[in-house]
Protein backbone atom coordinates (compact mmCIF):
# COMPACT_ATOMS: atom_id res chain seq x y z
CA UNK A 1 0.00 0.00 0.00
CA UNK A 2 2.87 2.40 0.68
CA UNK A 3 3.67 3.50 -2.86
CA UNK A 4 6.80 5.54 -3.69
CA UNK A 5 4.63 8.66 -4.06
CA UNK A 6 3.03 8.15 -0.65
CA UNK A 7 6.40 7.49 0.91
CA UNK A 8 7.88 10.67 -0.58
CA UNK A 9 4.94 12.69 0.72
CA UNK A 10 5.38 11.33 4.24
CA UNK A 11 9.08 12.15 4.05
CA UNK A 12 8.40 15.62 2.67
CA UNK A 13 6.41 16.56 5.75
CA UNK A 14 8.95 15.20 8.22
CA UNK A 15 6.84 12.41 9.68
CA UNK A 16 9.96 10.31 10.21
CA UNK A 17 11.41 12.83 12.65
CA UNK A 18 8.22 13.89 14.46
CA UNK A 19 7.50 11.98 17.67
CA UNK A 20 4.20 10.24 18.37
CA UNK A 21 3.33 7.89 21.26
CA UNK A 22 6.96 7.01 21.91
CA UNK A 23 7.75 6.39 18.24
CA UNK A 24 7.76 8.46 15.08
CA UNK A 25 4.63 9.87 13.52
CA UNK A 26 5.53 7.98 10.35
CA UNK A 27 5.40 4.60 12.14
CA UNK A 28 2.04 5.43 13.70
CA UNK A 29 0.53 6.60 10.41
CA UNK A 30 1.72 3.54 8.49
CA UNK A 31 0.56 1.12 11.19
CA UNK A 32 -2.86 2.81 11.35
CA UNK A 33 -3.27 2.51 7.59
CA UNK A 34 -2.19 -1.14 7.72
CA UNK A 35 -4.90 -1.85 10.29
CA UNK A 36 -7.52 -0.22 8.09
CA UNK A 37 -6.33 -2.25 5.12
CA UNK A 38 -6.43 -5.48 7.16
CA UNK A 39 -10.00 -4.65 8.19
CA UNK A 40 -11.05 -4.54 4.53
CA UNK A 41 -11.49 -0.81 4.05
CA UNK A 42 -11.50 0.99 0.71
CA UNK A 43 -8.32 2.59 -0.62
CA UNK A 44 -9.73 6.04 0.18
CA UNK A 45 -10.22 5.16 3.84
CA UNK A 46 -6.78 3.52 4.05
CA UNK A 47 -5.06 6.50 2.45
CA UNK A 48 -6.96 8.82 4.77
CA UNK A 49 -5.68 6.71 7.67
CA UNK A 50 -2.15 7.14 6.36
CA UNK A 51 -2.55 10.92 6.66
CA UNK A 52 -5.12 11.08 9.45
CA UNK A 53 -3.15 13.46 11.67
CA UNK A 54 -1.00 15.20 9.06
CA UNK A 55 -2.65 18.57 9.78
CA UNK A 56 -2.61 18.02 13.55
CA UNK A 57 -5.64 16.98 15.58
CA UNK A 58 -7.40 18.04 18.74
CA UNK A 59 -5.26 15.57 20.68
CA UNK A 60 -2.06 15.42 18.61
CA UNK A 61 -1.12 19.08 18.19
CA UNK A 62 1.95 18.70 15.99
CA UNK A 63 1.20 20.08 12.51
CA UNK A 64 3.28 18.17 9.97
CA UNK A 65 1.58 19.91 7.06
CA UNK A 66 -0.33 23.17 7.24
CA UNK A 67 -3.67 23.44 5.46
CA UNK A 68 -2.07 25.33 2.58
CA UNK A 69 -0.71 21.95 1.43
CA UNK A 70 -4.13 20.35 1.09
CA UNK A 71 -4.05 20.60 -2.71
CA UNK A 72 -0.65 18.90 -2.90
CA UNK A 73 -1.73 16.09 -0.60
CA UNK A 74 -5.05 15.72 -2.43
CA UNK A 75 -3.20 15.28 -5.73
CA UNK A 76 -1.40 12.22 -4.34
CA UNK A 77 -3.99 10.48 -2.16
CA UNK A 78 -7.19 11.57 -3.94
CA UNK A 79 -10.07 13.90 -3.14
CA UNK A 80 -12.02 11.49 -0.95
CA UNK A 81 -9.06 10.38 1.13
CA UNK A 82 -7.79 13.91 1.67
CA UNK A 83 -11.19 15.18 2.70
CA UNK A 84 -11.58 12.34 5.22
CA UNK A 85 -8.11 13.13 6.61
CA UNK A 86 -8.98 16.84 6.79
CA UNK A 87 -12.26 16.16 8.56
CA UNK A 88 -10.57 13.83 11.04
CA UNK A 89 -7.91 16.44 11.80
CA UNK A 90 -10.32 19.34 12.21
CA UNK A 91 -13.22 17.65 14.00
CA UNK A 92 -13.88 17.72 17.72
CA UNK A 93 -13.25 14.14 18.83
CA UNK A 94 -15.98 14.06 21.48
CA UNK A 95 -18.49 15.56 19.07
CA UNK A 96 -17.54 13.06 16.36
CA UNK A 97 -18.25 10.14 18.68
CA UNK A 98 -21.28 11.70 20.36
CA UNK A 99 -23.00 12.46 17.06
CA UNK A 100 -23.55 8.72 16.57
CA UNK A 101 -26.24 8.91 19.24
CA UNK A 102 -28.26 11.09 16.83
CA UNK A 103 -28.01 8.85 13.76
CA UNK A 104 -30.17 5.74 13.86
CA UNK A 105 -30.53 4.69 10.23
CA UNK A 106 -28.46 4.39 7.07
CA UNK A 107 -30.14 7.42 5.51
CA UNK A 108 -29.58 9.72 8.48
CA UNK A 109 -27.09 12.55 8.00
CA UNK A 110 -25.48 14.33 10.94
CA UNK A 111 -23.85 17.70 11.49
CA UNK A 112 -20.34 18.08 12.85
CA UNK A 113 -18.43 21.31 13.24
CA UNK A 114 -14.87 22.44 12.66
CA UNK A 115 -13.16 22.42 16.08
CA UNK A 116 -11.54 25.81 15.49
CA UNK A 117 -13.82 27.97 13.34
CA UNK A 118 -17.07 26.02 14.08
CA UNK A 119 -18.00 25.74 10.38
CA UNK A 120 -20.92 23.33 10.05
CA UNK A 121 -20.71 20.27 7.79
CA UNK A 122 -23.53 17.90 6.94
CA UNK A 123 -21.99 14.41 6.96
CA UNK A 124 -23.70 11.40 5.50
CA UNK A 125 -23.42 7.92 7.05
CA UNK A 126 -20.68 6.66 4.71
CA UNK A 127 -18.47 9.59 5.65
CA UNK A 128 -19.23 9.19 9.33
CA UNK A 129 -18.44 5.49 9.07
CA UNK A 130 -15.09 6.23 7.45
CA UNK A 131 -14.17 8.76 10.12
CA UNK A 132 -15.14 6.38 12.91
CA UNK A 133 -13.24 3.50 11.32
CA UNK A 134 -10.12 5.71 11.23
CA UNK A 135 -10.73 6.81 14.82
CA UNK A 136 -10.88 3.20 16.03
CA UNK A 137 -7.76 2.21 14.09
CA UNK A 138 -5.96 5.25 15.50
CA UNK A 139 -6.78 4.21 19.08
CA UNK A 140 -6.15 0.50 18.69
CA UNK A 141 -2.78 1.07 17.03
CA UNK A 142 -1.62 3.15 20.00
CA UNK A 143 -2.90 0.95 22.82
CA UNK A 144 0.30 -1.12 23.24
CA UNK A 145 2.19 2.15 23.78
CA UNK A 146 -0.22 3.70 26.29
CA UNK A 147 -0.57 2.20 29.75
CA UNK A 148 -3.33 4.35 31.20
CA UNK A 149 -6.68 3.15 29.89
CA UNK A 150 -8.43 5.49 32.33
CA UNK A 151 -7.28 8.51 30.30
CA UNK A 152 -10.02 10.85 29.02
CA UNK A 153 -9.59 9.66 25.43
CA UNK A 154 -10.53 6.10 26.46
CA UNK A 155 -13.39 7.26 28.68
CA UNK A 156 -14.93 8.78 25.56
CA UNK A 157 -14.94 5.40 23.86
CA UNK A 158 -16.53 3.77 26.89
CA UNK A 159 -19.21 6.46 26.85
CA UNK A 160 -20.00 6.50 23.13
CA UNK A 161 -18.47 3.30 21.75
CA UNK A 162 -21.74 1.36 21.84
CA UNK A 163 -23.30 3.91 19.48
CA UNK A 164 -20.34 3.75 17.10
CA UNK A 165 -20.47 -0.02 16.64
CA UNK A 166 -23.20 -0.14 13.94
CA UNK A 167 -21.17 2.16 11.68
CA UNK A 168 -18.01 0.03 11.81
CA UNK A 169 -16.73 -2.97 9.90
CA UNK A 170 -16.95 -6.24 11.82
CA UNK A 171 -13.18 -6.22 12.41
CA UNK A 172 -13.26 -2.70 13.84
CA UNK A 173 -16.22 -3.66 16.03
CA UNK A 174 -14.30 -6.53 17.57
CA UNK A 175 -11.22 -4.37 18.07
CA UNK A 176 -13.26 -1.68 19.82
CA UNK A 177 -15.15 -3.94 22.23
CA UNK A 178 -12.30 -4.11 24.82
CA UNK A 179 -12.44 -0.31 25.11
CA UNK A 180 -16.13 -0.40 25.96
CA UNK A 181 -17.42 -1.15 29.46
CA UNK A 182 -16.97 -4.82 30.29
CA UNK A 183 -20.56 -5.03 31.47
CA UNK A 184 -21.88 -3.54 28.26
CA UNK A 185 -19.59 -5.68 26.11
CA UNK A 186 -20.86 -8.88 27.70
CA UNK A 187 -24.45 -7.94 26.83
CA UNK A 188 -23.77 -7.37 23.15
CA UNK A 189 -24.24 -10.13 20.59
CA UNK A 190 -21.25 -11.46 18.74
CA UNK A 191 -23.05 -10.46 15.55
CA UNK A 192 -23.65 -6.71 15.38
CA UNK A 193 -25.41 -5.36 12.27
CA UNK A 194 -23.48 -2.90 10.15
CA UNK A 195 -25.68 0.08 9.35
CA UNK A 196 -23.35 1.87 6.94
CA UNK A 197 -19.66 1.16 6.83
CA UNK A 198 -17.22 2.88 4.52
CA UNK A 199 -15.28 -0.38 4.57
CA UNK A 200 -17.95 -1.92 2.38
CA UNK A 201 -19.31 1.06 0.49
CA UNK A 202 -17.35 2.93 -2.19
CA UNK A 203 -17.56 6.64 -1.48
CA UNK A 204 -19.38 8.38 -4.30
CA UNK A 205 -19.40 12.01 -5.36
CA UNK A 206 -21.92 13.01 -2.69
CA UNK A 207 -20.74 10.52 -0.06
CA UNK A 208 -18.42 12.80 1.85
CA UNK A 209 -19.86 16.25 2.50
CA UNK A 210 -22.81 18.27 1.38
CA UNK A 211 -20.83 21.31 0.27
CA UNK A 212 -24.03 23.37 -0.01
CA UNK A 213 -24.19 23.44 3.76
CA UNK A 214 -20.64 24.64 4.27
CA UNK A 215 -20.62 27.95 6.07
CA UNK A 216 -20.59 29.64 9.41
CA UNK A 217 -22.84 28.16 12.06
CA UNK A 218 -23.54 28.46 15.71
CA UNK A 219 -21.35 26.37 17.97
CA UNK A 220 -22.73 22.89 18.48
CA UNK A 221 -21.41 22.83 22.05
CA UNK A 222 -24.17 22.54 24.60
Amino acid sequence: MLTPQLNLLLERFGTGSASHSGRTLRKHLIATAQLLEAWGNTQSVCYAGLFHSIYGTQIYRHIAASLEYRTEIRAVIGDQAELLAYLFCTSDRKELLAVTTQSRAAEDAVVISHRIDRTALLINPSTLAGLLEIAVANEIEQMPFRADLSAPRYRLWRQYGQYCLPFLSSSAQQALLPLIDAGLSSQRSASIPVVSAAAHCPLGEQALVDHKLLGRAESLDS
